[in-house]
């Protein structure tokens, strides 16, 4: 009887040493591979322009961000669910999220209901702006080497980053 004890105790053990594992794997998962919705918006052309690169006119409170013409709504969807989150720890959404496309650096922020986000070209020598904390830029410079626009990306941080 006390073999059977002591089998049923392991037993217990190892189940919930799986369930943690499953129940980490799904937190990790729904953290790295969190899917945002990105969403243009009806009418929505403030960030787009007819040039193929992305870029920033002037406008009453400074530059703006406009996105290169051409880009799909998929394209875009791609780009911000593989982008880097910057939490509010009071908030259950990202209300920034950071990608690189194209060597250029985006900044997408949560639509008006909060359901969705919209990106524009990022610049962090606007008046007032927050510095990006390293560890984005580090990883936003990862992301580039991956897409395999890393002088890109250099030229742009040099030209629009900090």
């Amino acid at each position: 009887m006390g073999e059977l004890y002591a089998s049923a105790q392991r037993l217990t053990r190892c189940s919930l040493r799986l369930c943690f594992i499953v129940y980490f794997m799904y937190l990790s998962a729904s953290y790295f591979f969190a899917m945002w919705k990105y969403e243009k918006g009806e009418h929505r052309r403030k960030h787009t322009w007819s040039k193929t690169e992305a870029g920033f006119i002037g406008s009453h409170k400074g530059a703006q961000g406009m996105c290169p013409c051409g880009v799909s709504e998929k394209e875009a969807g791609e780009v911000l669910n593989r982008g880097i989150p910057l939490r509010d720890v009071s908030m259950e959404l990202p209300d920034r999220i950071y990608a690189v496309f194209q060597g250029v650096i985006y900044e997408a922020v949560p639509d008006n209901t909060g359901k969705s986000y919209h990106a524009y070209p990022w610049r962090g020598d606007l008046r007032g702006r927050p510095r990006l904390p390293r560890v984005i830029i580090n990883q936003l410079e990862k992301q580039a080497q991956a897409e395999g626009t890393e002088k890109e990306f250099k030229k742009w941080w040099k030209e629009y980053g900090q």
